[in-house]
């Protein structure tokens, strides 16, 4: 990964793979990660669930003090449009912004699969909502995120977006 060059950029990109992997599961958990600098480009951590199974804390590795924001996804369900309690106090404590992509309402607030990214940067944000971001998502995080949740196939398959046959669903056809 060449890395990306705003914070915003990189939580966007993370979100994306965050999204497809709580909705992958069973219970569509949340997924968390964090945002780091090297050489002055941001990179994100693979996304891991907050539900582990042996119920410990989930931990990451990224260099030593290059940590820049945390990330994670809020998938359907009461309360999920806003930033917790927890969400903010961990922001604070770390001095760094947060930014949750929060599944759509099922009143039909936003349409359907249209996650809304928001961050909640400590010492800005005035309240639990947070604010919107506009982050520009590169093309091949958006082919992979099809690829896998359209075609159910590897993010690295060589056949990429294109079908075998009209029997198989694609999104391209050859």
């Amino acid at each position: 990964m060449a890395g990306f060059s705003t914070i915003e950029d990189a939580a966007a990109a993370a979100l994306v793979h965050a999204v497809a992997r709580s909705r992958a599961s069973r219970r569509q958990s949340e997924y968390m990660g964090a945002i780091y600098e090297q050489d002055g480009r941001y990179y994100y951590t693979e996304p891991r669930s907050l539900h582990s199974r042996t119920g410990g804390a989930t931990r990451l590795q990224i260099p030593t003090g290059s940590l820049r924001a945390l990330y994670h996804n809020h998938p359907p369900g009461g309360g999920n449009d806003r930033f917790s309690p927890e969400d903010i106090r961990m922001a604070r404590k770390l001095g760094v912004p947060s930014f949750v992509s929060i599944a759509p309402t099922k009143r039909g607030k936003r349409a359907p699969g249209a996650e809304s990214l928001r961050a909640y940067y400590p010492g800005q944000t005035t309240d639990d909502r947070g604010v919107p971001v506009l982050a520009e998502i590169p093309i091949d995080v958006i082919v992979r995120d099809l690829m896998v949740r359209l075609l159910n196939r590897d993010p690295n398959d060589p056949r990429g977006l294109y079908r075998e046959s009209p029997n198989f669903p694609g999104l391209l056809a050859n």
